[in-house]
């Protein structure tokens, strides 16, 4: 998906993965049989909801057949629209679709990077013996380790492959999910495009770790272009021409330093 959205033009600075798996490469696809593959879905849903969830979620065996058949198809998104059993039968093509597409996939060498969300509870046993899809279970970043890849990083998950979407673990992903669009978001902020001559733009965020590290070459670009710089993520306007030394701005009202203290009055640049 990532390359997919590159050729389209679009950029693509992360992939964020939510607990999959790199199949193992060779092995023959499952075949189609609808009553497995109703099974495999109850068993998800009952994996995914044994702890408890919203009320008529868990499809409890017990149950009638219709009403098994009636939550089955809110499960997988019935709205109504058309009758249950209808649903059922054309989100099972879904279901074998993916199977089917997920057994052949194999990534290629990829200089993007990667963030592996993992469960920890593992990848429980759902299917049925004859349409088993093998995946590394024993690989501790899903097989992805073995794939050439630009950076891989992993990112730890309470919870097995269905329990983590549920309560309480659902928060604890979204927050993770959060955290890595937000390191995105302050690696995009620090931008330097020249137009030609007559425009420049300057974006940057000056508590992002990238620019501590290296400010200078916004630095340069600040006092050729924006002798006044006003910053948004600081809410205050910095002086950035200053004709010479010295090297401090000894101006409290524009800006403080907010990682380290300074002589009352005076802000380091």
């Amino acid at each position: 998906m990532g390359r997919q959205l590159r050729e389209a033009g679009e950029e693509v600075t992360r992939i964020v993965l939510l607990d999959a798996y790199v199949p193992i490469p060779g092995q023959p696809l499952p075949p189609v049989d609808e009553v497995a593959a109703r099974e495999e879905l109850l068993t998800m849903n009952r994996l995914a909801f044994a702890s408890g969830g919203p009320a008529g979620v868990e499809i409890d065996p017990s149950l009638a057949v219709s009403e098994q058949k009636e939550r089955l198809g809110r499960f997988l998104g019935a709205n109504g629209s058309l009758p249950v059993e209808e649903h059922i039968t054309n989100m099972l093509r879904v279901y074998q679709a993916n199977l089917e597409a997920n057994v052949r996939y194999q990534p290629r060498p990829s200089d993007l990077k990667v963030t592996l969300v993992k469960a920890t509870g593992g990848f429980p046993p759902v299917m049925k013996p004859h349409r088993n899809t093998a995946l590394p279970l024993d690989k501790p970043v899903n097989g992805w380790e073995d794939v050439d890849l630009g950076e891989l990083s992993t990112v730890d998950i309470p919870g097995d492959h269905f329990t983590m979407f549920v309560e309480p673990n659902d928060e604890v992903l979204a927050a993770a999910v959060h955290r890595c669009l937000a390191e995105e978001e302050r690696r995009s902020a620090n931008t330097l495009t020249n137009a030609g001559s007559a425009e420049t733009t300057i974006a940057f965020n000056p508590l992002d770790p990238a620019f501590l590290n290296d400010p200078y070459p916004f630095y340069r670009a600040l006092r050729e272009n924006a002798p006044i710089h006003y910053e948004d993520t600081l809410g205050c306007r910095r002086p950035t021409a200053t004709g010479g030394p010295p090297s401090k701005l000894c101006w409290a009202r524009l800006s403080r330093s907010p990682t380290r203290r300074t002589t009352p009055g005076c802000a380091s640049w």
